[in-house]
C-alpha cells in the first residue's frame, strides 16, 4: 500500500554537507554528527548510515529509543547521549554501549555503577546558554572530581554557544573564550581531555575556530539556515529535505444547497472547484496563521490551502485545470519549476523552521531520492 503522503530526502546531499564541514574544520578535528529529534525531523537511522559509510567519528542523540534503532539498524559508531537521561537511566546505556553525558557528581557516580571498569563519559559545560551542564566557572572542580572517580575516564569535554546574528556571535566567542579557559587550566593541572568541543553549526558557517579536537554540527548536516542573512559564509551547503508531497484523494465541484462553510471551510463557495488532500494536522501540517495564506503546488500551479483539519486537508484548485483524484501536490519542494521552501510554510505558520520539520517527519514517512531524480 503506498503513503497517502511522503517525505523526500536526498541522503548524498547529506554526505556532501559532511564533506564541506570537513573542509571548514581545521584537519584533524573529529566530527561528532547531531542527529536529535529524528536528525532533526530527517531520519535518524537513515542518516546514522550514511554518515557511517562516510567515516565521520561519531554520532550524538539524547534520545535512547532513537539510539537503540540506529544500534539496531547495524551502525556501529560511537553514539553520544545527549544530557537527557536521569541518573537511574545512565548504568543501562553505558552496559548498553553507549557514551554517557554526566553534569554532576551524581550523574557521573551513576555512570560508574554500571560495573564496566574505564567506561567513557562526556562532560557538559554550560557555558551561558542556560540549559543543562556545570557551570563553566564549576566546571573544572568537577572535572577533578571525576577523574579521581573509580570506574569512569574523562574522555571528552562540551559545551553549546549557538547563535543566529552579530550580537550572538559576540556572546558566543565569549562562551568558546570561558571554554577555552576551562580547558587550558585543566591542562595547567596535567589533566588531558582527548575530545573537546565547542563549536557547532553556527560557528562553522562564520568561520570561528575554538582550538577544540571535534565540532558537532546539526543544521549544516541537513542544509538548514542557522545565522540571518547578514552573516556570510552559509554557502555550500544543501538541502537533505527534497519535497513533502501527497496526492488528491477527491476532486469535487460546490454546486447544491446549502453551501458548504459548515465545518470550517468558510472560504469555499457556490461553484468551487477543491480537491482534498489524505493529510492533515494528524501528519503534522497547521492551519496558515492570521493574516497568512497558504498554498500547495497542483502541476505547477499555487493552489489556495482553504483549511486543514484533523486527517484532510482541502485546497481550492479554481485556477488549475485538468486535475484529478490520484494527481501528485507538493506542499513543499519543487513541481513544474515552481517551488515552495521550508522557510515560507513556517512564515505561513508563525512557526520556526524546526518546528515544521519535526512535526512533519515523525509522522510521515520518508523515501530516499536524488535531488536531481525530481
Amino acid at each position: 500500500m503506498s503513503p497517502s503522503a511522503w517525505i523526500e530526502i536526498d541522503l548524498a546531499a547529506l554526505a556532501r554537507n559532511l564533506a564541506e564541514i570537513r573542509r571548514r574544520a581545521r584537519p584533524g578535528v573529529r566530527v561528532i554528527a547531531s542527529l536529535k529529534a529524528d536528525a532533526y525531523g530527517h531520519g535518524a537511522v537513515e542518516a546514522a548510515r550514511t554518515l557511517e559509510r562516510e567515516g565521520v567519528e561519531m554520532l550524538a542523540t539524547g534520545s535512547a529509543a532513537e539510539a537503540r534503532a540506529i544500534r539496531a539498524a547495524g551502525v556501529r559508531t560511537p553514539i553520544l547521549m545527549f544530557a537527557n537521561a536521569l541518573p537511574d537511566d545512565l548504568p543501562e546505556l553505558v552496559r548498553e554501549g553507549f557514551v554517557p553525558t554526566v553534569h554532576d557528581l551524581a550523574s557521573a557516580r551513576a555512570a560508574a555503577s554500571a560495573g564496566i571498569p574505564g567506561t567513557p563519559v562526556y562532560v557538559k559545560v554550560d557555558c551561558g546558554l542556560g540549559r543543562v551542564g556545570v557551570a563553566v566557572d564549576e566546571a573544572a572542580a568537577l572535572v577533578r572530581e571525576l577523574v579521581r572517580l573509580e570506574g569512569i575516564t574523562v574522555a571528552g569535554l562540551y559545551t553549546h554557544v549557538p547563535f543566529s546574528s552579530e550580537p550572538g556571535r559576540a556572546w558566543a566567542m565569549a562562551g568558546i573564550e570561558a571554554f577555552q579557559a576551562l580547558c587550558a587550566e585543566l591542562a595547567g593541572d596535567g589533566i588531558e581531555i582527548p575530545v573537546t568541543q565547542a563549536m557547532a553549526s553556527a560557528a562553522l558557517v562564520v568561520g570561528l575556530d575554538d582550538g577544540c579536537s571535534a565540532v558537532c554540527p546539526g543544521h549544516v548536516l541537513y542544509g538548514l539556515d542557522v545565522v540571518d542573512p547578514g552573516l556570510v559564509g552559509g554557502d555550500g551547503f544543501e538541502p537533505v529535505l527534497v519535497a513533502v508531497r501527497t496526492r488528491l484523494l477527491q476532486v469535487k465541484t460546490h454546486t447544491a444547497s446549502p453551501g458548504p462553510g459548515t465545518a470550517g471551510y468558510g472560504r469555499i463557495a457556490q461553484g468551487s472547484r477543491v480537491g482534498v488532500l489524505p493529510i492533515g494536522m494528524r501528519d503534522g501540517l497547521r492551519n496558515a496563521r492570521a493574516g497568512a495564506s497558504a498554498a500547495v503546488l497542483v502541476h505547477g500551479h499555487r493552489a489556495p490551502v482553504l483549511g486543514v483539519s484533523l486527517e484532510h486537508t482541502i485546497v481550492d484548485l479554481s485556477t488549475v485545470p485538468g486535475v484529478g483524484a490520484g494527481e501528485v501536490v507538493t506542499l513543499i519542494g519543487s513541481d513544474h519549476g515552481v517551488s515552495i521552501g521550508l522557510a515560507e510554510v513556517a512564515g505561513w505558520q508563525g512557526a520556526r523552521v524546526l518546528e515544521v520539520l519535526t512535526a512533519l517527519g515523525g509522522r510521515v514517512p520518508r523515501v530516499v531520492v536524488q535531488a536531481d531524480e525530481v
